[in-house]
């Protein structure tokens, strides 16, 4: 049951905590192949999440290569805010994405942010409960 409130890794109807939904996000990323909307795009953006880590994905021509962490050069686009708000996100919970998300303020992207839209777009989670 999610409490609504923003920053708080709640339980959502059907699915894990908000920390874990996003590393299973970032792992089901980093295991895909190409992705078709990602050929010819090449950049690296870092995710912040309070409550659920750092993490930095770096695009060469349509293949994502994830780290835990966010160590290295800097990124081309940086995108912080909640674990709970991401996890709305990638539910497409009440119709929220990341546009709707930055212009409510929830999302915090820096530099180049068409990447960092891209990147999340283009990646869609398993439902809750599937098979890996």
């Amino acid at each position: 049951m999610s409490t609504g409130k923003s920053g708080q890794a709640a339980q959502p109807t059907g699915g894990g905590t908000a920390a874990t939904e996003i590393a299973a996000f970032f792992k089901q990323a980093q295991s895909s192949s190409v992705q078709p909307r990602l050929r010819g795009v090449n950049g690296t953006c870092e995710f912040n999440f309070e409550g659920a880590g750092r993490w930095r994905v770096t695009v060469k021509d349509g293949v994502a290569t994830v780290t835990e962490g966010g160590v290295g050069t800097p990124a081309d686009s940086v995108i912080t805010c909640a674990a709970r708000d991401f996890q709305r996100i990638l539910h497409r919970e009440g119709n929220m994405n990341m546009n709707t998300a930055v212009l409510q303020g929830l999302v915090t992207a820096t530099g180049d942010i068409p990447l960092a839209l891209t990147l999340v777009g283009s990646f869609v989670p398993e439902p809750a409960g599937s098979p890996s």
